[in-house]
């Protein structure tokens, strides 16, 4: 078939041959990179920013137990008040920042370690205000007291939770990670091979569409003679 073609029609067939397969080498890298800019994509807004937003809950979290401590044991009214304003700044903080945390979607590990820490935190909460109220009354040894064998236990539990909740974004991002490799490395593989049989057929074409042209000229040529 090839032989029986005109030049036109060879030098047509092996351009268009070839342009086809640069156009799907180039179409198939650039999913390979879609394909990494999406893993990157989801480490980055899944997992940092919602890494950063939990680191920021339990920074507070320490400081309103910080602040409750400070009022109960400092002895001052005027103290214990300035604390408790304190405390309540902290908890918008901490609602504002969880609830653009429960926004996103998550796995159903996150969502099981959500759902228990928005149960124990009001628990907490509800003991550390009995806390800041004995204080604010003036009431400094009921208020210590509380806040050690009571308030104290339930921080701890809300404080594990939230640190497992943490751990679970280092540990999925991991994993995420993981896979954007091994998707970069199969795109990888499938267009070194599709480079590779590319080189060989245009060399194998080239060679039959040289020796096409040239046999006709060195017969024209011999006739010539």
């Amino acid at each position: 078939m090839f032989n029986n073609m005109t030049i036109k029609s060879r030098l047509v067939l092996v351009i268009g041959m070839l342009s086809v397969l640069l156009v799907s080498i180039g179409a198939l890298g650039l999913y390979g990179i879609n394909q990494s800019n999406d893993g990157l994509k989801t480490v980055y807004e899944d997992r940092t920013v919602v890494l950063a937003d939990l680191g920021l809950v339990l920074d507070r979290m320490h400081r309103v137990r910080i602040n409750t401590v400070m009022a109960s044991n400092m002895n001052d009214v005027g103290i214990a008040r300035q604390r408790n304003a304190m405390t309540a700044e902290r908890d918008a903080e901490i609602n504002a920042t969880w609830q653009k945390f429960m926004s996103t979607i998550l796995t159903p590990e996150e969502e099981k370690l959500a759902n228990t820490f928005a149960n124990q935190w009001p628990i907490y909460k509800e003991s550390r205000d009995r806390t800041m109220s004995l204080a604010m009354a003036g009431n400094f040894e009921a208020a210590v007291a509380n806040e050690t064998s009571d308030a104290g236990q339930k921080f701890d539990a809300v404080h594990a939770t939230m640190l497992s909740l943490i751990e679970l974004q280092a540990m999925v991002a991991g994993k995420e990670y993981a896979e954007a490799v091994d998707n970069f490395n199969s795109v990888f593989m499938i267009t070194s091979v599709a480079v590779g049989l590319g080189v060989i057929l245009a060399i194998v074409i080239g060679m039959l569409l040289i020796r096409a042209i040239v046999g006709p000229l060195n017969e024209a040529i011999g006739v010539a003679n």
